[in-house]
């Protein structure tokens, strides 16, 4: 059997755009084929001019994207082959007919497809959704060097919850790669993408994990980091310990806190109101933080900490002030590494994250404030999700009540 050829073609309808330029076309081929489908073109979505295009060498010439469009092309050739012998290797055959069926979609694979979905969800989701799509996609990579939508059936599916278990990935984090699979194989259907062997979680029943108890602190506890005292050479500590306690009053995610600025305030006779949106959920939120956490003075603790740090800025940066991050860039990983000095220098039994402080927001005003407004607080998109702090505070209740000496 003779296998498919490829080459480039320029301006096939010897026609041209309004801007002067053609297309480029790869053309998959069998040499001596009789059938009438001997030539397949392919559209590589670059246009040149009849100028810039040499045709003895297949190359783009004499463009400001020169070498980027070469590029371009020699992947782009260099996939289409792969993916021929793939599929010579895989059915015994392949034929133009596969080839394009195959493809299925103006994609050359699933990966690129996904690849593409990843670039477009930067626009709108919080960068630790995006982390999480590229976790899932580096797993895929590892368990198939290359995936065409032909291949997403039920036995590839369960060969990749086996590769992940085999890899000792834990069940939960096994379910949430497969819920992003999912996401991606509906974002194909929703874009008229043509799955061959239609949609193999239809079949699939992913398993869900016993998810870990949620950490969080008693007010006991963040009184301790309140109350922590820290030399001259350690205000970086006491940065990131504001941060974390900021968290614990608002409820507001690290990934917030680290863009929070003087301009995000509303100030009203000394009373700050913060004007955010949800980097997760995309929600905005006004919240009267002057009415959040009172101390025995009758003053709001996070309205205490915004007042000082907003002297502090002042001082350090005269009057672009306001367009100052007030805690600083404090990355995630960067915060859970000090948080963990913090919380042993205050005596805790838990190991603090960036998480900790939203958990125990949460946990703590459970049932004390209505589950709408619980709900608005914490931006939560679902009801549910609001409703596991709830849980969570009655079973810390429980739980007191059963230690009482009665």
């Amino acid at each position: 059997m003779k296998p498919i050829r490829f080459s480039l073609v320029h301006n096939k309808k010897r026609k041209l755009n309004k801007h002067g330029e053609a297309v480029i076309q790869l053309v998959a081929y069998k040499p001596n084929s009789k059938r009438n489908t001997k030539h397949k073109y392919i559209s590589t979505e670059i246009y040149v001019s009849p100028e810039q295009w040499d045709s003895s060498n297949n190359r783009v010439i004499n463009h400001e994207l020169e070498a980027r469009y070469n590029i371009r092309l020699l992947k782009l050739m260099q996939q289409y082959q792969e993916k021929a012998m793939t599929i010579m290797n895989r059915l015994g055959r392949c034929e133009l007919e596969d080839l394009e069926r195959d493809a299925g979609s103006n994609y050359n694979s699933f990966f690129e497809f996904v690849e593409s979905e990843i670039e477009i969800s930067k626009r709108t989701k919080a960068k630790s959704t995006i982390v999480t799509y590229n976790t899932t996609l580096s797993h895929l990579k590892e368990y198939k060097s290359q995936l065409y939508f032909s291949d997403l059936t039920f036995r590839t599916i369960e060969g990749f919850e086996g590769y992940l278990a085999m890899k000792s990935v834990g069940a939960t984090s096994r379910a949430k790669n497969h819920k992003n699979i999912k996401y991606f194989i509906n974002q194909a259907l929703r874009k008229d993408v043509t799955l061959p062997n239609g949609n193999p979680y239809l079949k699939f029943k992913v398993k869900h994990g016993q998810a870990k108890p949620r950490t969080y602190l008693t007010m006991e506890e963040v009184k301790k980091i309140e109350d922590l005292k820290f030399k001259p050479e350690e205000m970086y500590l006491e940065i990131y310990r504001d941060a974390f306690l900021f968290s614990c009053w608002t409820a507001l995610r690290n990934e917030s806190n680290k863009e929070l600025t003087l301009s995000m305030f509303d100030k009203k006779d000394g009373e700050y109101y913060l004007r955010t949106r949800s980097n997760k959920t995309s929600k905005y939120i006004t919240v009267p933080i002057s009415k959040l956490f009172i101390d025995d003075t009758g003053i709001s603790k996070p309205n205490s900490m915004i007042l000082r740090y907003e002297k502090l800025l002042k001082d350090l940066y005269g009057q672009q002030y306001r367009s100052k991050p007030i805690f600083g860039n404090v990355t995630n990983q960067a915060s859970n590494k000090q948080l963990k000095i913090i919380g042993k220098r205050a005596v805790l039994n838990k190991v603090l994250t960036t998480h900790v402080g939203r958990h125990t927001f949460g946990t703590y005003m459970a049932n004390r404030i209505p589950h709408h407004i619980l709900q608005a607080l914490m931006q939560h998109s679902k009801i549910s999700t609001t409703m596991k702090y709830v849980h969570l505070n009655e079973k810390m209740i429980s739980e007191g009540l059963d230690n009482v000496n009665w």
